[in-house]
C-alpha cells in the first residue's frame, strides 16, 4: 500500500444532536508531486450502518500535487436507531491505480444519542375513504341525472408551475350545459434522468426538493454509498435531460429559473458551474447525441415552435442562439437518432 493521501480529521469523535444528525470534517492531501484523481469513500466499522453516513458534495475528485481538500463526513441516524459507540472513517483510492495507492483515514468514534420514535399517526385514512365513498354516490347520481355527465380533458402544463410539476386540466359540463372554470390538478414532479457510457455504469440525476440538481452513480456499487445523493446546485423548473457521447461523458440539460437552458458537463471532472446556453423555454429539453463530440438539444419556446441547438466542437448556432423550427405543441418533444447526420424528433401538436 502507498500512502499517497494523507488524511486528518478535526476531532477524534463526533455525536448526534437530538435529530439525529451529526457531522465532522476532514483535510485530504495529495502527497505525491503528479496531480491524482482520487475516489473517497467513507467506511462503517464494527456495527455501524452503512446509511448513516455521506459525503457532501463529490466522492471522486481532482488533487493537484501536494494540495489539500476538506471533506466533510454527515451522520443521519433515523429516529429509533441504537444509541451508543460506533466507529467508521474516510478512505482515500487512487482511480487510476486503486489496489496500490491509496489511504486509511483516523478511526473516529460516534456517539449516537437516543432520538425519540415517530409517533404513530392518526389513522386519517380513515376518514379519507369515508369521504371517498360519499364522493364516489354523489359523483354516481351527478352522472345518472338526466343531461348530466362530465368530461375530462387532459394536457400536460409544458409551462409548469413554481414546482417545475407537470399537470392536467380537468373541465366538468354542468347539467345546464355551461362549463365549468379549468382547475389545475398536480399529477407529477420533475422525473429523473439517467445515462449509460457502458457496461456496468449509470448516473441519474434528478431535481432536489431545493430545485438543484442531484446525481448518484452505480458503477458495480451505488456512490455515493447508502441513500445519499451528489449536489451540483443550480435552480431548476424543469426535468432534466442528460445524454453520454461515450466514455467518461456525460452532458446535462434542465431549465433554470429564467426559462433559459443551462448545461452541466463531465468529461473525467465536472465542469465547475452551470453554463447558460440562452433560449426561452416553457418545456423540458431533449436531447441526443450521434457520436463522439456531437449533442442535439431541443425544447419548446414561448411561442410553442420547436427550437434547436447543437454542440459540435463549439455551439451552433451560438453560445446563446438557438435554431427555430417551428410547429405548434403542447408536449415536450421528443428525439432520436439512428445513426450520423440522422435525426427524428416528435412531439404532440395543438389538435
Amino acid at each position: 500500500m502507498n500512502s499517497i493521501f494523507a488524511i486528518t480529521a478535526a476531532s477524534e469523535r463526533v455525536s448526534t444532536r437530538g435529530d439525529g444528525s451529526g457531522e465532522i470534517t476532514f483535510t485530504v492531501t495529495n502527497s505525491s508531486a503528479r496531480p491524482l484523481r482520487g475516489q473517497l469513500r467513507v467506511r462503517p466499522l464494527g456495527s455501524t450502518k452503512g446509511e448513516w453516513l455521506n459525503i457532501a458534495g463529490e466522492t471522486e475528485r481532482i488533487f493537484s500535487p501536494n494540495a489539500t481538500q476538506q471533506v466533510v463526513v454527515k451522520v443521519v441516524t433515523p429516529p429509533g436507531a441504537p444509541a451508543g459507540k460506533y466507529q467508521f472513517r474516510l478512505d482515500a483510492i487512487s482511480v487510476v491505480n486503486p489496489d496500490d495507492d491509496f489511504t486509511e483515514g483516523p478511526t473516529i468514534d460516534l456517539e449516537v444519542k437516543p432520538t425519540e420514535a415517530p409517533k404513530k399517526a392518526f389513522p386519517w385514512w380513515i376518514i379519507a375513504a369515508a369521504a371517498g365513498a360519499v364522493i364516489l354516490v354523489v359523483g354516481l347520481t351527478w352522472w345518472l341525472w338526466p343531461g348530466g355527465g362530465t368530461k375530462v380533458v387532459s394536457e400536460d402544463n409544458i409551462e409548469g408551475d413554481s414546482k417545475g410539476a407537470l399537470s392536467q386540466t380537468k373541465t366538468e359540463t354542468m347539467p345546464n350545459g355551461n362549463e365549468k372554470f379549468p382547475e389545475t390538478v398536480p399529477v407529477d414532479r420533475a422525473a429523473p434522468a439517467v445515462a449509460s457510457w457502458g457496461p456496468n455504469r449509470l448516473d441519474i440525476f434528478g431535481v432536489g426538493l431545493d430545485k438543484g440538481m442531484y446525481h448518484k452513480a452505480f458503477a458495480n456499487a451505488w456512490y455515493p454509498q447508502g441513500p445519499g445523493w451528489e449536489p451540483h446546485g443550480g435552480i431548476f423548473t424543469s426535468p432534466l435531460a442528460v445524454e453520454s457521447w461515450g466514455l467518461n461523458r456525460l452532458d446535462i440539460f434542465g431549465l433554470g429559473g429564467d426559462k433559459a437552458m443551462y448545461h452541466k458537463a463531465f468529461a473525467n471532472s465536472w465542469q465547475a458551474a452551470w453554463e447558460r446556453i440562452g433560449g426561452q423555454f416553457i418545456s423540458q429539453p431533449a436531447v441526443v447525441s450521434w457520436g463522439p463530440e456531437r449533442l442535439d438539444i431541443f425544447g419548446v419556446g414561448l411561442d410553442r415552435g420547436i427550437w434547436h441547438k447543437a454542440w459540435d466542437n463549439g455551439w451552433r448556432p451560438s453560445q446563446n442562439d438557438w435554431e427555430p423550427h417551428g410547429g405548434q405543441f403542447i408536449s415536450p418533444p421528443a428525439v432520436a437518432s439512428w445513426g450520423p447526420g440522422r435525426l427524428d424528433i416528435f412531439g404532440v401538436g395543438l389538435d
